[in-house]
C-alpha cells in the first residue's frame, strides 16, 4: 500500500514541478484535487506515458523497501541543471497501517503546496 501511496504521490508532484516551472505550455494541463491539494496534471498523452513508464519501472523496488530517493531535474537548453528536487524515502517499512496513513497524506499535502508556494513569483499571481 506505501508504495502505491508513493507513486500516486510522485506522479502528481512531477506533474506539478512540470506546471509549475511552465516546462511545458500551460494549456496542456487540467486542475485536479488531491490530498485535498489543488494540482495540475498534464492531459498530453506522451508525457503522461512518460512518467508512468518511469514511476512503474521502481514500483518493485519501492515495494521491496530499496528506493531511498527519486531525484527530479529541470535543465536549461544547454542540459545545465537549474533546478534539482530530491524526494528522500525515509520509510523504514513497505506497508503502512491506518494510524499513519491520514498523517503520511498530510505530509505529501504539504509537499505539494511547497511545490506551488515556491514556484517563480509569476505563478503566484
Amino acid at each position: 500500500m506505501l508504495a502505491e501511496i508513493l507513486l500516486e504521490f510522485f506522479e502528481a508532484a512531477i506533474h506539478l514541478i512540470l506546471y509549475t516551472r511552465e516546462i511545458y505550455p500551460r494549456e496542456l494541463f487540467d486542475k485536479r484535487k488531491l490530498y485535498n491539494t489543488t494540482i495540475w496534471m498534464s492531459r498530453h498523452p506522451e508525457i503522461n506515458q512518460y512518467i508512468i513508464e518511469v514511476l512503474q519501472s521502481m514500483q518493485i523496488w519501492l515495494i521491496q523497501g530499496l528506493v531511498k530517493k527519486l531525484i527530479v531535474v529541470i535543465e536549461n537548453t544547454n542540459s545545465e541543471p537549474i533546478e534539482t528536487f530530491n524526494f528522500e524515502i525515509c520509510a523504514k517499512q513497505t506497508q503502512i497501517n491506518d494510524d499513519n496513513l491520514q498523517k503520511l497524506q498530510r505530509n505529501l499535502q504539504e509537499f505539494l503546496t511547497a511545490i506551488i508556494f515556491f514556484a517563480p513569483q509569476q505563478l503566484k499571481n
